[in-house]
């Protein structure tokens, strides 16, 4: 999936079972003042993508309960989600998730009248966003072209800190050179247009780029960020085929003073039917952030 364009099928292709665990890049942060940040690529496609009994409708309203009962019971202040496109899951994932997250945005380019699907991005948060802003791709290959795929940007305050987060999916299919073409359009048509100094850019999704390919340099460096390094026994963010690093959250400080920053990947774990109990076939990326 990420070096070359495979059928439909093999993009959608199934994972194996995960297990709940956390694996951390640092453990210093103070819970009572970080900002936690939780983004996940949840697998949740289309209704019409009915490749096996496993993607289909039934399936996925059982494992977006199973979501919805994982995260009530966690401590996340903001999800940014990806590929939440299946609108009865989507639904009942909003509803479930109402009372502890208020503030729903999204899904980013969702169109009433058209044969494409929205980007699949969403926000839901504990504290109001706003001057909401989105983009959609110029260019796509294979089956990423029946999605609005693109990225959004809001703004919120946390302990008086004004900060902006974006979410994104890039092009999953093909080669680099398209995702790299599509960071630079969030790069000129979103986090530089709204650049302040003092407000900080938190910038979230699956990248489709490996960290250990040469691409990841040149991402960091469209994005103006820095990398980092997930301990040693963390060889992947998502499952399948070929499994890579490619699920992150992004830290741009624009001239903010970052006190602390931890970063864990989860593998979210409930069971939702016999037997099963993965929830998605990328594991997620949680960051607690003090500004």
């Amino acid at each position: 999936m990420i070096k070359k364009f495979l059928p439909v099928l093999a993009f959608f292709c199934l994972c194996p079972i995960l297990m709940q665990n956390s694996l951390a890049q640092s453990t210093t942060v103070n819970d009572s003042k970080a900002l936690k940040v939780f983004s996940w690529n949840i697998y949740m496609l289309p209704g019409m993508t009915k490749f096996s009994k496993e993607i289909g409708r039934i399936h996925q309203g059982k494992r977006a309960d199973a979501i919805a009962e994982y995260v009530n019971q966690q401590n996340f202040d903001i999800i940014v989600w990806q590929e939440i496109f299946h609108g009865k899951a989507r639904r009942k994932i909003r509803r479930k998730l109402k009372k502890l997250y208020p503030y729903q945005y999204g899904p980013a380019n969702n169109g009433r009248f058209s044969f494409k699907i929205s980007s699949g991005l969403s926000f839901f948060s504990k504290v109001p966003l706003s001057n909401k802003q989105t983009i959609k791709f110029e260019d796509c290959i294979g089956s990423d072209c029946f999605a609005r795929k693109g990225a959004i940007l809001m703004q919120g305050q946390w302990e008086g800190q004004d900060f902006q987060i974006l979410g994104t999916h890039l092009q999953a299919a093909g080669g680099c050179d398209l995702r790299l073409k599509q960071a630079r359009e969030i790069r000129d048509k979103l986090l530089i247009p709204n650049q302040k100094s003092g407000v900080p850019q938190l910038i979230c999704g699956d990248m489709n780029i490996p960290q250990k390919w040469d691409s990841y340099k040149e991402m960091l460096d469209i994005y103006s960020v820095d990398g980092y390094q997930y301990p040693p026994e963390v060889k992947a963010t998502n499952t399948g085929t070929e499994p890579y690093i490619i699920d992150y959250i992004f830290v741009k400080p624009n001239d903010t003073e970052i006190t602390d920053v931890q970063r864990s990947m989860l593998i979210p774990r409930h069971s939702w039917a016999e037997g099963k109990e993965w929830l998605s076939d990328h594991h997620a990326i949680f960051m607690k952030i003090i500004f």
